[in-house]
């Protein structure tokens, strides 16, 4: 509690109310903004607060708008005016200014200190002004942000890039630290086109740089991933239109367009073996594993609002688009077990590996109204939710432990096809018509996020069903580090034993899903979420909220065994 961290990892997401994390979503100016990996939250782009108007944080009923119930988190961008502004934000904070709780009887168990701060820096510069008075501004910022922590009892390993050493040597003159460099840059161009016209567009540029990113009491800092992000960008324009007093016309597109690199450290030679004791747990030598994966979206948005003096009318639609890639690598496509720096064990991996999952669409249509009757206004609408996914023609040729891979895995569009509608209801019932005291309740159903880097869309791409990794024992008697075997022979021959799993870089047949539950409706894992409260104003601009939640789900996916039958199996509670 208390204090302040600038570092570490980027993507955070929060749930509410009985909300998966997973459901929250991000957007700039009313556009979702997000990324297609992991569920789709996932967006590790800067909020650069010199350029930011205001950021709305919405946690209450989503209504038929948004096909989730999660958090809603909208970036409002500055635009500029007639008059030339700017703005500076900086901070600094130094090692020395930060205290230490390790205490000596910490100190006698062995922890000579704790994680520490190493530096702290953001630079936010920004300025804006008319193009042209009355007509056209802008509203330019840009960010430089630095930030380290040094990781209690780690260190650099003196034998770094020494092939022959095969433990480790911690240099206590050199304390291992997670860095963090984000460098950011962002641009809002806005033209009054005519008196009911208003266009906007924003550029976004972020390069993140964690180098390395993971060490730990268990991970030195050239076993540990190097975490780069070399593009984050995104561009948007966006229109709105008054068209009359009651007519309200509102749309825009966002383009989204980032990678994320999991790399190894610099100067690291490819004949360094990773390896892990497994005495201490320790990673040491060399990381096993990289990869890259780009990440592209399209979102779309439109909607017409229409508000007499009893309703106030919004229809419009969502729709996004793009793209998840991964190609994971190894500098080594080897890697040992020690004990107590005594081989014991040998791991084999079949990279490089490429996938892709294409999200084609992941579309919204929707209609609701607030219809305010007297002391009661009720809110109700109705959504259309359409996702279809699937991958392109996919093709693995030789690798370094696979020489005679030579593999083409046919494309599928339309793997998935979910069709889905959701009503949302609610009411706001005015006590005393005085506006101060209010009785609320609301009825909803949403849906799980959707994005190609999610588990239902990724795990059926049949590259997936590759064995990429296998173990083997392996008995050193030599004591040479050099494994003599035939690592490509599956049998146990010379110094090692058989392969763990004897399809190692073969397609392996594993779930099959169930045509009824990947089309059709209602097969999209759902929620509603059920509210009430009462809210009363106490005094000027001081409230009181008492409310209930309560969020139930269902469509639940079931991994079922066909090898088992259900004599086999025994229920328990």
């Amino acid at each position: 509690v208390g204090g302040s961290s600038s570092s570490g990892n980027p993507i955070g997401s929060v749930g509410v109310h009985g909300s998966r994390t997973g459901d929250q979503i991000t957007l700039r100016n009313g556009v979702e903004s997000m990324g297609q990996a992991s569920t789709g939250f996932s967006t590790p782009v800067n909020i650069n607060p010199v350029a930011t108007q205001e950021v709305n944080v919405d946690t209450a009923s989503a209504g038929a708008e948004y096909t989730t119930g999660g958090v809603r988190i909208n970036v409002i961008p500055r635009e500029g005016g007639n008059t030339f502004t700017g703005a500076l934000f900086a901070s600094y904070a130094s090692p020395s200014w930060q205290a230490s709780n390790i205490t000596p009887e910490l100190q006698a168990k062995g922890l000579r200190e704790g994680d520490r701060l190493k530096n702290n820096v953001d630079f936010n510069p920004g300025f804006g002004g008319p193009l042209k008075k009355d007509k056209a501004w802008f509203f330019l910022s840009a960010r430089y942000k630095s930030s380290g922590n040094y990781v209690a009892g780690m260190y650099y390993d003196k034998n770094f890039n020494n092939p022959n050493v095969w433990t480790f040597e911690p240099d206590t003159s050199r304390r291992a630290f997670n860095p963090t460099v984000w460098k950011g840059g962002q641009l809002r161009l806005t033209w009054q086109a005519s008196a009911k016209n208003k266009i906007g567009i924003s550029w976004n540029d972020d390069i993140i740089d964690y180098t390395p990113s993971a060490v730990s009491l268990t991970t030195a800092p050239e076993a540990a991933q190097t975490r780069q992000y070399p593009l984050q960008r995104q561009t948007q324009i966006d229109w709105s239109s008054p068209v009359n007093n009651h007519l309200l016309l509102e749309a825009g597109v966002n383009r989204y367009r980032a990678a994320s690199n999991l790399g190894h450290m610099a100067g690291l030679s490819p004949s360094m073996i990773p390896a892990v004791e497994q005495a201490t747990g320790l990673a040491f030598r060399a990381i096993d594993a990289t990869r890259l994966a780009p990440t592209y979206s399209i979102h779309a948005r439109f909607s017409a609002s229409y508000i007499t003096g009893a309703h106030a009318v919004k229809v419009g639609f969502n729709h996004t688009n793009g793209w998840n890639k991964f190609t994971s690598e190894s500098l080594n496509p080897i890697s040992y077990r020690l004990l107590n720096a005594v081989p014991n064990q040998l791991s084999e991996r079949a990279f490089p590996i490429y996938t892709e999952t294409d999200m084609a669409h992941n579309l919204g249509v929707y209609a609701q109204d607030k219809w305010s009757i007297h002391q009661l206004t009720a809110a109700y609408g109705v959504r259309y939710s359409y996702v279809s996914d699937g991958w392109p023609e996919q093709s693995l040729g030789p690798a370094p432990l696979t020489p005679n891979r030579n593999l083409t895995f046919p494309a599928q569009h339309g793997f998935l096809t979910w069709h889905d509608l959701t009503p949302n209801l609610g009411a706001v019932y005015d006590v005393f018509g005085n506006g101060k005291t209010a009785v609320k309740v609301s009825l909803n159903k949403y849906l799980e996020n959707a994005s190609a880097g999610g588990p239902i869309f990724t795990d059926p791409n049949p590259i997936n069903t590759l064995i990429t990794s296998t173990t083997r024992s392996w008995n050193d008697a030599n004591r040479d580090y050099v494994a003599q075997c035939d690592l490509l022979n599956p049998a146990a021959n010379g110094e090692c034993g058989a392969m763990a799993n004897a399809n190692f870089g073969q397609p392996v047949p594993g779930n099959t899903y169930d045509p009824a539950l990947m089309h059709g409706w209602g097969k999209r894992i759902y929620n509603w979420e059920f509210s009430t409260g009462i809210q009363h104003e106490l005094l000027p601009r001081t409230s009181v909220d008492v409310s209930y939640f309560r969020r139930t789900y269902g469509n639940f996916r079931v991994n079922d065994n066909r090898v088992l039958a259900a004599p086999s199996t025994t229920c328990t509670t």
